[in-house]
């Protein structure tokens, strides 16, 4: 597709994908530091500093186009910086491309989750549907910094908003932003 290029989000590639891609990397430069964010870190640096509101810059909306392709505006991907950024820098980090995360979901894992650093570890088999995403803005609720939802829940969003099926039963496609450790982590 024509977006794909330098200045555009990485987009459409699965889980295990992002997986070999991140273990070649790390290969390649004999380390062990890059990788997915957790669900912790991502939203971390969503908020750039903010508690208690919807967004790094408040909790209207009204404001969101000047960070976010969101809505009618996301369409099709965009090139990476061309609205604000967050207070950390951090660009589109609402809205454009879904992204994934470390982490398996589990809507009560917070409830019961160590206070610092949590990450929600696979147990067992990889399955796509129960893997978490962050970002992405098919409206300004999911543009929130504290918006979550699994594989299975973008499938449905993503039928209401587009009228078409995707298919998320083994592999679904997102998004990623690398992050590099200090403190090595290993893949789950």
């Amino acid at each position: 597709p024509e977006w794909r290029g330098r200045n555009y989000p990485v987009n459409n590639v699965s889980k295990q994908g992002v997986y070999r891609f991140l273990q070649q990397l790390n290969d390649a430069e004999n380390t062990t530091v890059y990788g997915l964010p957790t669900e912790a870190e991502w939203e971390y640096a969503a908020r750039a500093g903010s508690s208690g509101i919807r967004y790094f810059f408040g909790d209207a909306p009204d404001e969101l186009g000047t960070y976010a392709w969101h809505g009618a505006n996301n369409r099709t991907p965009h090139e990476v910086g061309l609205l604000k950024p967050n207070p950390w820098g951090l660009y589109d980090i609402y809205g454009g491309a879904v992204e994934w995360v470390e982490d398996r979901y589990d809507a009560s894992y917070y409830q019961r989750s160590p206070s610092v650093d949590p990450l929600n570890k696979w147990n067992g088999e990889y399955q796509a549907r129960f893997a978490v995403l962050r970002g992405n803005g098919h409206d300004a609720n999911m543009c929130r910094s504290a918006s979550r939802y699994t594989a299975g829940d973008y499938g449905r969003i993503y039928k209401e908003f587009t009228g078409r099926d995707l298919e998320i039963l083994e592999e679904m496609y997102g998004g990623l932003r690398i992050i590099m450790r200090s403190i090595p982590r290993t893949q789950p």
